[in-house]
């Protein structure tokens, strides 16, 4: 049995308060809520593993190896790596459609977009993005109409692919200032596109009708903006419950945001520098990866609230969840793997 430090409660200054406070909270809020995680397996793969996504038809895991310009192919029945497909130069974001079975890997320092066939497992294009608009970071898919978003940090824009022919559609700026534009989700059932900007500190809140239909920039482009907690990263979307999640990665927090009204409903305190998030809809559970605490936090999106907190290892960065299996999948960047570990919540 775990013995707790004794608490000796003193009232002769501020800091035997603060230590009996800290103490207090540790033992009540905390640390019944730590857990370590449910391992099912761990997956070596290429070196500083980033970001990670999977194909739930196939049932294939994709992950973005910053280090070594790869990408490893893990097969979620065995837990293998199968395949390790060579891409541009510091792929740091990656998006999967599961109904063409095609990858599409953000190369930053290339500035350019490997497109993986998933079948064989190969690049079978590589699309040059504009050179005024440089540095591209994130990346989501319309999979409904095989759209592929793609923001460009420097430019500050948002560039559109046409799944089809892998052509480029047009180029957006999305918020003022030069730089900024990181993280981009897609909501397919509403059509609008929210995009992070990690210097102002803002989600720009897009409409995909008008991006398409104008070509390019319109004053009615931008919804709104939101303004956020600091340095926003990566963002997620449960389309069904038109809830969108913003990974604040300066001041540990989770902005929850409503779709129907743009506005942020809750802020969460997670680990520190949170990177990764990950939604599962059909549990309505919410994954995010703090890189700086080496922890995993659960969310509870009915009531937005924090179940539990997981410690997986040195450096999580990428997070992604099987839904059909209840399975999520965590890069771990300071341990070159990936670590599959057990679910929380019950399948709807």
């Amino acid at each position: 049995m775990r013995k707790w430090p004794d608490v000796q409660i003193k009232y002769k200054g501020d800091d035997d308060v603060k230590r009996y406070l800290f103490w207090i909270i540790m033992i009540t809020i905390v640390l019944p809520n730590f857990v370590i995680a449910s391992t099912i397996a761990n997956i070596p793969v290429g070196k500083w593993p980033s970001v990670i996504g999977i194909n739930p038809k196939t049932d294939m895991i994709y992950v973005a190896n910053s280090g070594n310009n790869t990408v490893s192919v893990i097969n979620g029945k065995n837990y293998c790596e199968v395949a390790v497909i060579p891409v541009g130069s510091s792929p740091i974001s990656i998006g999967v459609n599961p109904v063409t079975n095609r990858v599409y890997v953000v190369n930053f320092h290339d500035n350019t977009i490997s497109v993986i066939d998933g079948t064989d497992n190969y690049v079978i294009a590589t699309i040059p993005l504009s050179i005024t608009e440089y540095y591209p970071a994130g990346v989501s898919i319309d999979s409904s109409r095989n759209i592929i978003y793609v923001t460009n940090s420097v430019g500050n824009t948002i560039t559109v692919i046409n799944g089809n022919d892998n052509s480029i559609i047009t180029s957006a700026q999305i918020s003022s200032g030069l730089s900024g534009a990181w993280g981009v989700a897609v909501n397919p059932i509403t059509n609008i596109i929210y995009v992070t900007n990690h210097d102002q500190n803002i989600v720009s809140v897009i409409s995909g009708k008008i991006l398409l239909s104008t070509l390019g920039y319109s004053n009615s482009l931008i919804l709104s903006n939101v303004l956020v907690g600091e340095q926003p990263g990566t963002i997620a979307v449960n389309p069904y419950t038109n809830t969108i999640y913003v990974t604040n990665w300066k001041n540990g927090t989770i902005s929850v945001i409503n779709g129907t009204n743009n506005s942020v409903i809750k802020t969460l305190h997670v680990g520190n520098n949170p990177d990764g998030i990950a939604v599962d809809t059909r549990t309505d559970i919410i994954y995010v990866s703090n890189w700086g605490s080496n922890t995993v936090s659960v969310i509870n999106g009915k009531d937005n609230s924090i179940l539990k907190t997981i410690y997986v290892g040195r450096g999580p960065w990428g997070i992604c969840v099987d839904q059909n299996k209840n399975i999520v999948y965590v890069a771990l960047e300071g341990l070159n793997m990936v670590k599959a570990i057990r679910g929380f919540g019950t399948m709807k």
